[in-house]
């Protein structure tokens, strides 16, 4: 296993060590965050994190100025947590976590774009969005759902570094996730 992402619960370092996860992606929002002593700990333990934002499922229905509001609260979150030096570099994913047609992302992103630049910009959604938004280069970093159901998940898309995978995790409250390059997005960040 790769990696895990989580947004209810925050496994340990020794839960994630002990399963063999190099990263683990986690969940931004008002309710839900890791603290700043859980993602050292994590970093201690030789595990990398990267940062997703989810409010709500149809987030993406609000365009533009739900875009520019989503990435204001993301960033200040992200800031929270690494603090102004190190939150500048790190991207976030944005979730469309629903089936909706890619082209009633844009307004969103577009949205988001106002906040933060496209380098720092991820999107999780299916395949047919991810392709989409990097088409028209609203979001460099794409994560790609296990949603079987969803366009463009029957393959892995070639614009995808992250893919969640349909399997059992050994570390419960967590899904699996493949890691597909070496940039994910991660923190700390690569050399």
């Amino acid at each position: 296993m790769s990696a895990v992402d989580f947004s209810e619960q925050h496994p340990t370092p020794a839960q994630l060590v002990a399963a063999g996860v190099k990263a683990a992606v986690v969940k931004l929002n008002a309710t839900n965050r890791p603290t700043t002593q859980l993602v050292q700990s994590y970093c201690a333990a030789g595990i990398v994190t990267a940062f997703y934002f989810e409010a709500e499922a149809n987030d993406a229905a609000g365009g533009a100025p739900m875009g520019q509001l989503r990435a204001t609260q993301a960033e200040e979150l992200l800031l929270g947590i690494l603090g102004a030096g190190w939150a500048a570099d790190v991207p976030i994913y944005f979730a469309v976590d629903e089936n909706v047609a890619p082209s009633m992302t844009a307004d969103y992103f577009v949205g988001i774009r106002r906040v933060l630049p496209c380098w720092r910009i991820g999107v999780y959604s299916d395949g047919a969005v991810l392709e989409y938004l990097a088409k028209i280069a609203l979001a460099l970093f794409a994560w790609q759902s296990s949603s079987a159901s969803y366009p463009g998940n029957a393959a892995t898309s070639a614009r995808a570094q992250l893919r969640q995978l349909a399997e059992i995790s050994p570390v419960p409250g967590t899904d699996v996730d493949q890691i597909l390059a070496a940039d994910f997005g991660q923190w700390p960040r690569p050399k």
